[in-house]
């Protein structure tokens, strides 16, 4: 199986210099994020947005990187290799070294961005993980080799979806391990406003040397 995938040109005739895979939330899909991307507005980036494997039960278009519930690790791993197959293959394709990739994803997609992201060898160059947490953060240092990519975590203070307890966890385990990490809080609920899109879009500006 291969995930679907939208792909986004940067304006201009200046080619691109970097690649930015984006992950959407449970319930979203490729074209989700394709907003965010917009108002960012980083010039010589390449966006690639993925298309999560699941579909959503009562929903026509809304797809999901894993189901709910007890066993929802084994969605996380199913999407872990799909993801990873996804990033080799379009980072031979567009001739894009790792240390010019970044993960970006939201909610769910945020999960799997820092599940495959921490893990990575060679590791992209950064990753940002909006409103999600942490996935058996415990095994982190195990399963890496190569070190970590410098993260961003950026959540709503008044989030009740994924409280902002998670990322405040995860950024406690990250430093433990010797990542660069940063916590960005917003007052805002489970969504993305302007005032993350202004972290976010400096965040990718430093990091992929834009």
């Amino acid at each position: 199986m291969t995930l679907d995938v939208l792909v986004m040109e940067p304006d201009g005739s200046a080619g691109p210099t970097a690649l930015v895979i984006a992950l959407h939330g449970r319930g979203a899909n490729r074209h989700d994020l394709v907003p965010l991307a917009q108002a960012l507005a980083l010039e010589r980036v390449r966006y690639l947005f993925a298309e999560a494997p699941l579909s959503v039960p009562g929903s026509q278009d809304g797809r999901q990187w894993y189901e709910f519930g007890a066993d929802h690790g084994s969605g996380v791993r199913h999407s872990r290799v799909l993801l990873n197959q996804l990033i080799d293959l379009q980072s031979q394709k567009f001739n894009t070294p790792a240390e010019r990739i970044a993960l970006l994803g939201f909610s769910q997609g945020a999960v799997m961005v820092l599940d495959v992201g921490l893990q990575r060898t060679p590791h992209p160059a950064a990753l940002v993980a909006m409103s999600g947490y942490l996935f058996e953060g415990e095994n982190i240092a195990q399963r890496s080799s190569a070190g970590f990519p410098e993260v961003l975590l950026v959540h709503g203070t008044e989030d009740t979806v994924i409280p902002v307890e998670a990322s405040r966890l995860a950024q406690g385990v990250l430093v433990e391990l010797g990542a660069k990490v940063q916590l960005y809080e917003v007052t805002m609920g489970h969504q993305i406003n302007m005032s993350a899109l202004v972290a976010v879009r400096a965040f990718l500006q430093r990091t992929l040397h834009l």
